[in-house]
C-alpha cells in the first residue's frame, strides 16, 4: 500500500529554508544515507517537507511504494512515461512520471529519514494535516484513479479496503495546496506575535500561505 512519505523540494538554500519552515512548527527528522545528494526533512508527525541538494520538478508527491519495481508494468500500461525509473537490484528503487498537468510524482521502495513518534499526538500551530490538493481537470481526474488502482487494487472480500485518495481535486486551487484543519485565529494572532504575516484569509475564510517553492499551506476552521 501507498504512503504519502513527504513533498519534496529542490533548493539550492536547504539551511535557509529549513529555517523557514522551522518557523511554522516543522521539526528537523533524522534522514537516512540513502540518497546521493544533500537532503533535509522536517515535519510534524503528519505531514512532512523534504529538501533536496538536487534538480527536479517541485514541489513533487513522493510516496512510499514497497517493491515498486513490481509495479511497473501496470504503470506502463496506463501510458505513463518514466521520467526515471532506478529498477535494478544495486539501486535504490524509485519511478518518477508526471500526472496530465505536470504534477511530478516519485515512488519510491523505502522511507529515506526515521519516523518520529512522540510527536503524533502534540498540538501542531498550523492544526492537523488532512490532505493534499490539485486544481482539477478532467484529465486529472481519470489519471489519478486509474494509478491509485494500479498500485493498490480494490479488494471485493475486505469491506475495508476502501483507499484513501492519494491526493483530493477542487476546482478553487490555482496550485498544490496542503491542507490542514486548525484554529485559524490562533494561528493568525501567533503570527502576528512572530512579526511576521505570512497568512492572508482569503474570501471563503480559509486561512493561506503561498510558500515560496510553488506550494501552499490552506488552514481550513475546524467545524464548531
Amino acid at each position: 500500500m501507498h504512503r504519502l512519505l513527504e513533498l519534496s523540494i529542490s533548493t539550492e538554500h536547504i539551511l535557509k529554508d529549513m529555517g523557514l519552515y522551522a518557523d511554522l512548527g516543522f521539526g528537523e527528522r533524522q534522514v537516512n544515507e540513502i540518497l546521493q545528494h544533500h537532503y533535509g526533512v522536517l515535519g510534524d508527525g503528519q505531514f512532512h517537507i523534504g529538501l533536496h541538494e538536487a534538480e527536479f520538478e517541485t514541489p513533487t508527491l513522493t510516496y512510499v511504494l514497497p517493491d515498486v519495481a513490481r509495479f511497473a508494468p501496470a504503470l506502463r500500461s496506463l501510458n505513463i512515461e518514466f521520467e526515471r525509473a532506478d529498477l535494478s537490484d544495486d539501486q535504490f528503487n524509485q519511478i518518477s512520471f508526471f500526472d496530465p498537468d505536470g504534477q511530478r510524482i516519485n515512488l519510491i521502495e523505502a522511507r529515506t529519514f526515521s519516523p518520529t513518534l512522540d510527536d503524533e499526538s502534540r498540538p501542531h500551530m498550523l492544526g492537523r494535516f488532512d490532505h493534499i490538493e490539485l486544481p482539477y481537470t478532467p484529465d486529472r481526474e481519470h489519471f489519478w484513479a486509474d494509478l491509485q488502482n494500479a498500485i493498490e487494487p480494490p479488494n471485493d472480500d475486505d469491506s475495508t479496503a476502501a483507499a484513501t485518495p492519494m491526493v483530493h481535486l477542487s476546482p478553487d486551487r490555482k496550485r498544490l495546496a496542503v491542507v490542514y484543519t486548525g484554529d485559524l485565529d490562533a494561528l493568525i494572532v501567533h503570527s502576528a506575535q512572530q512579526g511576521w504575516q505570512r497568512f492572508a484569509v482569503t474570501a471563503d475564510d480559509l486561512g493561506v500561505y503561498k510558500t515560496p517553492h510553488q506550494f501552499d499551506l490552506l488552514i481550513r476552521p475546524a467545524a464548531g
